[in-house]
């Protein structure tokens, strides 16, 4: 199972194999069991067609030693040096149905060398396993601490928010999400940083830094995605960039975005599902926003927020996932079952996340009649 951040409410709950993701440890007890008992069979299936043949047309002993080194690609050391030592009784008395003469020293020699060798290989194995899951704990935690914790609601607005890593390795994506409330204003921002790995998260928190120093501060939106860009410039070289998108609700029937090269949110009402007409802007550290575009937020519509593992999920075939699907999970009851469903369809189209996948929903649950967001400071916990 990928790895996966569910966010909502009371706070966020990871599934990542940084953290044992559920899945992985009985996989890897399987294979291990898997391993274990082929070289169990190795070893007997060996020494077995070494008793049958002659030894005038074949000495098999040699391929005992193929037992541990096959345990040691999976094993603990205690259990390949288990197999070590059965490898090395078995070569000893294979003597006893093989008279190869001198020759039995240096088979027997062999056998015990490779055994050695596989015990070594497996500590060697198991010691860097250690160190890996160490990283991944690591950088597990550093993911969780990028991704906020969003209060379900705000005034009427309704949040969900949904983080899902593209492998089951270490590495980790640049993906993020965060928002600042302040007065009747709320600020949403969500991304994506160029690159993977540990360097891509450093500057998706960088991002994160600075939309939190300058997103209740400045006047406008495209002052904070500005001032955004501004900050992030100096550290990046001209292989770095960022995409995100910023939202402002400061209203019960309106919206301004500010597109810094990232896809538009989309928008499902009654008149049913549509991207928002944005200005696209450069991307953060390539260039500043310049354009802001309103619009309409009426009560029970939805904004999705969403990063390219969404639209750019492609099939075997090298499909995207097609549109339809995506707007037709925008319609379903709940938020939760909402983002549900959309983590769904990726996974059914494409097998399996091929990038990482940030996913935002913003419903509106004013009342016809429209309500203002009540009055907040800051709402990050």
């Amino acid at each position: 199972m990928s790895p996966s951040v569910e966010g909502q409410g009371r706070g966020l709950h990871l599934r990542s194999v940084f953290a044992a993701p559920e899945g992985v440890l009985p996989t890897v007890r399987q294979s291990s069991w898997t391993i274990g008992w082929a070289s169990a069979a190795l070893l007997a299936l060996t020494t077995l067609a070494d008793v049958v043949i002659s030894p005038r047309v074949a000495v098999l002993t040699g391929l005992l030693g193929l037992g541990p080194l096959l345990a040691a690609s999976a094993l603990t050391p205690r259990s390949t040096a288990a197999f070590a030592g059965a490898a090395v009784i078995l070569a000893a008395v294979s003597g006893l149905w093989n008279d190869v003469g001198v020759q039995y020293g240096v088979i027997l020699l062999n056998v015990a060398l490779v055994s050695a060798l596989s015990v070594i290989v497996s500590v060697i194995r198991a010691g860097r396993e250690a160190d890996l899951r160490d990283s991944r704990r690591i950088a597990g935690a550093a993911q969780e601490a990028l991704l906020p914790v969003l209060p379900e609601s705000l005034g009427p607005v309704r949040i969900g928010t949904r983080y899902h890593s593209a492998t089951g390795t270490a590495q980790v994506g640049g993906d993020f999400f965060d928002f600042v409330a302040e007065g009747n204003r709320l600020r949403f921002l969500l991304g994506d940083v160029s690159g993977k790995g540990v360097g891509a998260v450093t500057e998706a928190a960088r991002v994160i830094r600075a939309f939190r120093q300058y997103g209740a501060s400045e006047e406008d939106l495209v002052s904070v995605a500005r001032r955004v860009h501004e900050y992030v410039t100096p550290f990046w070289d001209v292989e770095r960039y960022a995409t995100a998108v910023f939202v402002e609700i400061n209203g019960p029937d309106r919206v301004a975005v500010v597109a810094a090269g990232h896809p538009a949110p989309l928008r499902a009402s009654a008149d049913g599902v549509h991207e928002l007409a944005v200005h696209h802007c450069l991307p953060l550290g390539i260039g500043p926003a310049d354009h802001v575009t309103m619009h309409r937020w009426n009560p029970s519509d939805r904004l999705l927020l969403y990063t390219d593992g969404l639209t750019e999920a492609r099939n075997t075939a090298g499909e995207f996932l097609p549109t339809a699907r995506i707007e037709a999970a925008l319609r379903e009851g709940s938020p939760d079952a909402c983002l549900d469903e959309l983590l769904h369809r990726v996974q059914v189209h494409a097998g399996r996340f091929t990038d990482d996948l940030a996913l935002v929903l913003l419903t509106n649950a004013a009342s016809a009649a429209g309500i203002s967001p009540p009055a907040t400071s800051d709402a990050r916990p």
